[in-house]
């Protein structure tokens, strides 16, 4: 099983106070949405999707789009069509595949729009050195 050919529809953004204001604590929520799923052949499916990124009264981030899934196509739309649902090992790779291609797209779209990031980024500390001591790499994962 495959997904591939990513294509954004469209991506909205929008901050609802002004960059100064300071609201406190914004609690980030992200929801992928798979919208539909439509089969163009035995092995190939199309999956509409919405990923929604809410700031809360801060402001919102929203990507729609379409990807090529590979796999058992005639399944897939079976089961989405009966029952709006997708065989949780699909369902694992189609919303990985999103997550993984619009994340960056919409750390980028806050960046602009003056939102936190929605993901957390890592922090740097480094240690001071003791006189003596060998000097440390900084590693960051």
């Amino acid at each position: 099983m495959a997904v591939r050919d990513f294509e954004f529809i469209s991506i909205e953004g929008r901050r609802y106070t002004k960059r100064r204001e300071v609201l406190g604590q914004v609690k980030i929520d992200t929801n992928s949405t798979v919208t539909a799923v439509t089969e163009v052949g035995p092995r190939e499916a199309d999956v509409d999707f919405r990923i929604a990124i809410s700031y809360g009264s801060l402001g919102m981030l929203k990507i729609e789009g379409r990807l090529i899934f590979e796999g058992d196509a005639q399944a897939l739309a079976r089961e989405w069509r009966e029952r709006h649902s997708m065989p949780t090992e699909t369902a694992n790779e189609i919303h990985t595949a999103i997550l993984h291609t619009c994340i960056p797209e919409t750390v980028l779209l806050a960046k602009d729009l003056g939102l936190p990031p929605p993901i957390p980024l890592p922090k740097v500390n480094i240690q001071e050195q003791k006189k003596g001591s060998a000097p440390s790499n900084m590693e960051v994962a």
